[in-house]
């Protein structure tokens, strides 16, 4: 048989025994829902964590327990919320690669993999070990002002360099492994992993990406030139950005959820991350029947 699956490192893992929780905490009823699974995962002879400082704690950057830090030792990370929750505890764990399932409570997303209606049946697969694991690649991004680096972020999906809210046009250098590239002017640019090609990128025109491959995407936004493509790189190249003078303010965001303004000059350098999120899969549903539903293909195309 054609073994297909081996960029994504699929294999058959161990049983879970140490477990935390992370809810998103504008969804209500999150907390009681944590302490629902604690009590099930419990009876099942796995221990639990919940974030000690969850209530004042929206943005779930660093959460810790009663002793010590929330991440460390864990077996997995059960993610209650939507795709914007689970890409907020990926890059909060730093190295720690723990793996992460996540729970919707919304609308199916493309990270998250499973839905509260029929938990339990998958709850019970990370018990007995009967589960694989997605490995994604990361981009690691700095930002350079006059010299010094001021940000250093890790991003799952994709870096947007875009414009502020009155700003007309922006003009990027950009820069591939010290060589000069080509001067975008637009709107922006999205710096995407595979993961993130069916997120912002996909908006802006970009192709949808297969997570099996590695790869680092550059989507245009909204370009003022007539001849303006998505460019693919290898995922060993690094790109650097730097920010042409004008008077508009151009915005950086990671991961739609981090980000600050650029000044003229100012450079963005992305890479590959050496850290890599890592999806628990548990319902063998294929990376295309999740762009299937969410595209709503039919089988006639």
């Amino acid at each position: 048989s054609m073994n297909n699956n081996n960029s994504l490192k699929i294999k058959k893992e161990k049983p879970v025994k140490k477990v935390g929780i992370i809810h998103n905490h504008q969804k209500p009823g999150g907390q009681a829902l944590a302490r629902e699974l604690q009590a099930w995962f419990n009876s099942r002879g796995v221990e639990v964590r919940i974030p000690a400082n969850s209530s004042q704690e929206p943005e779930l950057v660093y959460p810790t327990f009663s002793n010590g830090d929330f991440y460390v030792g864990l077996d997995c990370l059960v993610v209650m919320g939507g795709d914007g929750t689970l890409l907020r505890a990926a890059r909060a764990m730093d190295d720690l690669s723990i793996p992460i399932l996540g729970v919707n409570l919304g609308n199916l997303g493309f990270l998250t993999e499973v839905e509260l209606s029929d938990i339990y049946p998958y709850l019970e697969r990370l018990v007995t070990g009967d589960y694989e694991i997605e490995e994604r690649m990361m981009l690691e991004s700095q930002v350079v002002h006059q010299g010094r680096i001021v940000d250093t972020s890790r991003a799952l999906n994709d870096v947007v360099v875009g414009k502020g809210p009155l700003s007309r046009i922006i003009t990027l250098d950009t820069y591939i492994d010290e060589h000069y590239f080509a001067t975008f002017s637009g709107d922006g640019l999205i710096i995407s992993t595979p993961t993130g090609s069916t997120a912002y990128s996909l908006s802006a025109g970009g192709p949808i990406v297969s997570p099996a491959v590695e790869m680092i995407l550059l989507t245009p936004i909204c370009p003022h030139t007539f001849y303006s493509r998505p460019v693919v790189i290898a995922p060993t190249q690094r790109i650097r950005i730097i920010i042409r003078p004008r008077f508009d303010v151009v915005s950086f965001t990671v991961d739609g959820q981090h980000g600050f303004s650029l000044q003229a000059n100012d450079e963005i350098i992305v890479s590959r991350s050496t850290c890599r999120t890592r999806l628990i899969k548990v319902r063998g549903r294929h990376f295309f029947d999740v762009i299937r539903e969410k595209m709503g293909l039919t089988n006639l195309l």
